[in-house]
């Protein structure tokens, strides 16, 4: 069913190229009402699923901390007071999730259905990974607080996620980023290459912070990356393929009579950072395993949703905007034959449809 989520926005995105959609918020609601809907009434379905089940509950005993976050323990435990029912809470938090991300990207890029399209090809495979989808709304939100320069509101907005998901903390400093010179960024990104090599010190303050929000939350366990489970020369030339690909379309992008100064500004900032993406891969593969299957998330979907976004509304030329949603959808293939565990998601299971199938939640 994911999948044919995914034809869809590939129809839309494909539509929007070669005929201007008139009616562009009736669209994109009418397909994300539809998401949610299937996506939140699922049942037995993706990752984690027994712990947020189980944790949902017990949420209302205020001893039982779960390994959870602060914020998500707040937010399950309101819900709770009000219903014992984990199909409402699942429609709401899907809501949340999807209605944060998308429709904040979906402004940013001044409606682009091609963003959308990379979105809904990704987003739905981590739905069930609830804590995180809820700090990536909150990431998404203070991307655009980035681009518009409000310091006080991005802030919150990452203490509020930090409150959901620990892993973003690594991305407060990107707020400095913006505006931030090709130069200057080259020598950070040095920079930041040389002390990733020393990674591995830094989860030591990460577990300090988890102890803080989480209470005796411990990503000790992570040490070691995924070397004995991927082949990093492919990993390595998939990153740089993107990347290099995003750059094509950056300098085809900069020379459009379109573009403006906010556009071109938006497109070197997420640029930057889907480029941080190779560091993450490094770390994850040879040293915290974590940031592979976690960390990478913010940059290689929410910020990339972005990038191709405003890529889409700069070019003139239909024949650009072609290439880039060819490019989407080359990410997307590779995406998709990449996934693992696909027994958590097919056959589609919910209160309505195919409700008696049993799965294994691994």
């Amino acid at each position: 069913m994911i999948e044919t989520f995914t034809l869809l926005s590939a129809f839309i995105a494909l539509l929007s190229i070669f005929k201007e959609i008139k009616h562009k918020n009736t669209v994109f609601w009418s397909f994300t009402v539809l998401l949610i809907i299937f996506d939140g009434l699922r049942w037995e379905m993706g990752t984690d699923w027994h712990s947020y089940y189980t944790y949902f509950s017990v949420a209302t005993d205020l001893n039982v901390y779960g390994g959870f976050e602060f914020g998500y323990r707040l937010y399950t435990t309101l819900i709770r007071s009000v219903t014992d029912n984990y199909s409402i809470y699942l429609l709401v938090t899907t809501a949340i999730i999807y209605v944060g991300i998308f429709y904040t990207v979906f402004k940013v890029t001044n409606h682009s259905f091609i963003s959308m399209f990379y979105l809904a090809g990704t987003i739905p495979w981590y739905s069930g990974s609830l804590r995180q989808m809820m700090a990536c709304v909150f990431f998404t939100l203070a991307l655009k607080a980035c681009i518009e320069k409000k310091f006080t509101y991005f802030l919150l907005l990452m203490i509020f996620g930090l409150a959901f998901h620990t892993t973003i903390i690594v991305f407060i400093p990107m707020y400095w980023l913006y505006g931030m010179s090709s130069s200057l960024f080259l020598l950070l990104f040095i920079a930041l290459a040389v002390l990733s090599i020393f990674s591995r010190n830094l989860i030591y303050l990460l577990d300090v912070l988890a102890n803080f929000f989480s209470f005796n939350k411990s990503f000790l366990s992570r040490l070691g990356g995924t070397l004995d489970t991927s082949n990093p020369l492919l990993g390595f030339c998939r990153k740089f393929l993107t990347i290099g690909g995003f750059i094509g379309f950056s300098l085809i992008a900069n020379t459009s009579p379109l573009i403006n100064r906010l556009q071109w500004k938006t497109i070197k900032f997420t640029l930057s950072l889907v480029s941080l993406s190779v560091i993450l891969y490094y770390i994850g593969t040879y040293h915290i395993n974590y940031v592979s299957s976690r960390v990478d998330i913010y940059i290689s979907i929410i910020s990339a949703s972005v990038l191709i976004g405003v890529l889409d509304k700069a070019f003139t030329k239909r024949g650009n905007r072609l290439l880039l949603y060819f490019f989407v959808t080359a990410l997307l293939g590779v995406f998709y034959y990449r996934l693992g565990l696909m027994d958590l998601f097919h056959p589609y299971t919910s209160l309505f449809y195919n409700n008696d199938f049993k799965r294994d939640l691994h």
